[in-house]
């Protein structure tokens, strides 16, 4: 019994430290993204099927019909409510990771990636990217 805890246990540390090899070296691009996906994966879970629709909707913004002007004013509060908890719930987060590096804009576009991934329409992504660059200009 002994022996056989002490094998799972040195596979348990072998498996643990390899995880830890595979970490990217710090502020380089992959890093960026690994770090990027490592934060914002609470996020993309609560608010994966608003960023599908966000997505689908901002095509629908390329041509709108009536009915989606309609919808411009529900879609946008939905869409604020998601960037405010991003803002208070991811972005101090990232900021710690910003701050390891010194370079805000590698994660703003890494953020936008993230949308762009899931189809969001280029216009939005240079809205939300430069309303990042603002937010975080402007952040104490």
């Amino acid at each position: 019994m002994a022996l056989r805890m002490s094998v799972f246990g040195a596979l348990g540390a072998l498996v643990f430290s390899g995880c830890a090899a595979l970490e990217p070296e710090p502020c380089t691009s992959d890093w960026v993204k690994w770090q990027t996906d490592k934060i914002t994966h609470d996020f993309r879970n609560i608010y994966g099927a608003d960023i599908r629709e966000l997505a689908k909707f901002s095509r629908q913004l390329e041509n709108p019909s009536p009915l989606v002007l309609l919808q411009v004013t529900s879609r946008l509060s939905r869409f604020r409510d998601m960037a405010e908890d991003f803002s208070t719930d991811v972005m101090p987060e990232l900021r710690g990771a910003i701050d390891q590096c010194g370079t805000p804009t590698k994660f703003v576009s890494a953020f936008s990636g993230l949308l762009a991934e899931q189809g969001v329409d280029q216009s939005v992504l240079d809205w939300v990217e430069t309303t990042a660059v603002l937010i975080e200009e402007n952040a104490p």
